[in-house]
């Protein structure tokens, strides 16, 4: 792929996209971040650029692999190295090949998260991750280097020759000519034998966020942008299905006729987004889970003008319509499986309270929620603010004793707990009502116990309740919690 015809035909695309799609951003100076790579000439060392406060030019921003530690990663001993100049033989290959690709498509900077973030730092690396949607957001264009499980593998490779076969034919002159069929291949973005940047949790919002993409994929060049899905750089013989198109155009400052959608279709969109990322694999998902996703959350809450509570990966406003997710155990046990039973299915990660999706590891999915019946308890102030990033969430629900239904003997309901495979429903579980489901089919609600030792009492959740509000004609879901012996109570979560 490392090619006169690939590069011209990438300066094409970008020239195209700027100037004639409707549906893109035209030609704009972004800000520069706090740091970018000068690419500089082909004979001359890169060196990292320290932006001047409102500096702005066009740059690259680049999405790969690391596929372990990086030793040429900036660290505090040396940064004043690198603005001097980096030797292009240090650097891993496919940031070699992002260097080569930007000189050829004449963007002068670069931004790779291993270079331009101080990676020893911890308030720089906070500072930078705070903003790194609006990197990848503002970029001119992305280089995804889709095809690299490590970033010391490239991604210029030469491509596999299709295959083949050959067919004589006659001519209209009578003489023999020779032809060839070759074959026709569609490659599915999100199946498991996709690209390595497809299965990684980093690679996801760095999908998303750019308008454009050079994708440097198995099956080569192709591109991405708000107008075009995934075109190859030659026609006819590779397809190539990534569409990721699951935010507004307002995400690009693009004008759209569409209001700001209500609480509710914003934690739908919210929650689409979390499905496709928990199926993700991540390094450190116990440092990673909030973190990786937290760029789209910081971007949809200026679209929406609503907070993103970073760490527990929620948003406020809508907090209500987003508690009802659940662990998908059927992926999350065909995962186990794949990897020989090696792995728990489900883990829960410490520090982070049990109602967020981001406390356990694994595939997430949830219903669209309808009517609710709960409350979250805000008075839209700070302390409140301050109290749910901490953990604590106030919820106003109706609350029965696991006792009240046989559990197991009803084929009108079933519990999913959050670990998957480890716990079994006793005494100390109770149902936290929610609300019912959009066609309005089915109660949804939490699994919660009290928290032993707590005063005042506090609960967690433990799991997940769906029930078919009319399966059962005697004593349907929907009556239960009519009923004048039903609680409301106000539960303080962690």
């Amino acid at each position: 792929m490392k090619s006169d015809f690939v590069f011209q035909k990438a300066r094409e695309w970008i020239s195209e996209c700027e100037h004639n799609h409707d549906q893109c951003p035209g030609p704009t100076i972004p800000l520069l971040p706090t740091r970018v790579i000068d690419v500089g000439r082909e004979n001359q060392q890169p060196r990292l650029h320290v932006s001047t406060p409102g500096e702005r030019a066009r740059y690259v921003a680049l999405s790969y692999c690391w596929g372990g530690d990086q030793p040429y990663a900036t660290k505090k001993g040396t940064i004043h190295q690198k603005i001097g100049g980096i030797p292009m033989q240090e650097l891993g290959q496919s940031i070699q090949d992002a260097i080569t690709v930007a000189r050829n498509i004449s963007i002068r900077y670069i931004w790779i998260d291993a270079l331009c973030i101080i990676q020893d730092d911890d308030d720089d690396k906070n500072r930078e991750l705070a903003v790194m949607g609006d990197i990848y957001r503002r970029a001119t264009v992305a280089i995804t280097a889709a095809n690299a499980a490590r970033a010391a593998d490239g991604f210029l490779h030469p491509l596999p020759e299709l295959s083949s076969v050959s067919c004589p034919f006659l001519t209209s002159e009578n003489t023999q000519g020779s032809g060839a069929l070759v074959e026709h291949k569609w490659t599915l973005h999100n199946r498991a034998a996709g690209d390595p940047t497809d299965r990684r949790g980093w690679c996801f919002q760095e999908a998303l966020l750019p308008c454009r993409r050079l994708v440097f994929g198995t099956q080569g060049l192709s591109w991405d942008c708000l107008q075009e899905d995934s075109k190859p750089v030659v026609e006819g013989n590779i397809h190539v299905l990534r569409s990721f198109k699951m935010l507004p155009p307002s995400t690009w400052g693009l004008p759209t006729q569409d209001p700001i959608p209500p609480a509710r279709e914003q934690a739908r969109m919210w929650k689409n987004l979390v499905k496709q990322f928990a199926k993700r694999e991540l390094t450190k998902p116990d440092e990673d889970r909030t973190r990786a996703i937290s760029g789209i959350g910081n971007v949809l809450a200026d679209v929406h003008g609503d907070e993103y509570l970073s760490e527990v990966a929620m948003f406020r406003k809508s907090l209500l319509f987003q508690i009802d997710w659940r662990v998908d155990g059927f992926t999350a046990r065909s995962r186990s499986r794949r990897a020989g039973g090696k792995t728990p299915t489900v883990v829960r990660i410490e520090g982070l309270p049990t109602w967020s999706w981001a406390s356990v590891t694994g595939p997430i999915s949830s219903l669209a929620m309808g009517k609710m019946s709960a409350e979250v308890i805000d008075d839209g102030s700070e302390i409140t603010a301050n109290e749910l990033r901490s953990g604590l969430l106030r919820l106003r629900a109706k609350v029965i004793h696991g006792s009240r239904v046989e559990v197991g003997a009803r084929r009108d309901w079933r519990v999913e707990f959050d670990l998957v495979e480890g716990d079994a429903f006793d005494d100390r579980h109770w149902f936290a009502f929610l609300g019912l489901d959009s066609l309005g089919q089915y109660s949804v609600g939490l699994v919660v116990s009290l928290i032993d030792g707590t005063n005042p009492q506090e609960w967690q959740r433990v799991g997940w309740f769906c029930a078919n509000c009319g399966h059962d004609a005697v004593r349907p879901w929907s009556n239960i919690w009519d009923e004048k012996d039903v609680a409301v109570r106000d539960l303080v979560l962690r």
